[in-house]
Order: structure tokens, then C-alpha cells, then sequence
């Protein structure tokens, strides 16, 4: 069984050499690239960058999300929400200032 079926590349890097760089992505599962390439999932340029941030950091805040995307706070809840509904990232169980968020183990950094 493969673990790891495909790697969706992060391209919100404004520096090419990083771009290019074939570690800057992530690794889907196969469950998670059959459901991308049938259109069920999608990855945004701003989760790309959050899932970017993440592979960087091991973890994201809300409030770095919303600075990193320059969005509102309300959006960075809902986007955060959708990934966690989709078991893409998983919430700290944190409530208030501590939250943050990490990837699942079906996404493999």
C-alpha cells in the first residue's frame, strides 16, 4: 500500500530556487489525490501557503494564517474549519490565544 501517492508542490514562494526545490510540497495520501484530481478537494493559493507555513513551523496560529494571507479574522476561522472538517490539519483542542493548528497524519510534510 503506498503511503505516499503524489506530492502537490507549494508554489506561494516568491523565490523561484525555493519554488523549484521538489521538498517544498507536501505528500498527499492516495485517498486525498484521488479526491483532488475528481475535483472533491482543492488547495487554494492560500491554503498553499498555510500548508506551506505549516510544513515550515510544524504548526499555524489563526492569527498568523490571517497575517500570512492578509485576511479577516472570521475568514482565517472558516478556511481553518474546512481543513480541519476535511482532516487535513488537526486542531491543538486549545481554546483562545494558545490554538493552533498541525497537520494530520494523512498529509505527510
Amino acid at each position: 500500500m503506498d503511503i505516499c501517492h503524489r506530492v502537490k508542490v507549494i508554489r506561494s514562494s516568491k523565490n523561484e530556487e525555493e519554488r523549484l526545490n521538489p521538498e517544498n510540497g507536501i505528500c498527499l495520501s492516495p485517498l486525498y489525490d484521488r479526491a483532488n484530481d475528481q475535483g472533491y478537494i482543492s488547495i487554494n493559493e492560500n491554503y498553499e501557503k498555510l500548508l506551506s507555513s505549516v510544513k515550515n513551523n510544524g504548526k499555524i496560529t489563526n492569527k498568523e494564517y490571517q497575517e500570512l494571507n492578509d485576511i479577516a479574522e472570521r475568514t482565517a476561522s472558516r478556511d481553518l474549519a474546512d481543513l480541519v472538517s476535511k482532516t487535513i490539519l488537526i486542531n491543538s483542542g486549545v481554546k483562545g490565544a494558545g490554538a493552533f493548528y498541525i497537520l494530520s497524519n494523512l498529509i505527510t510534510p
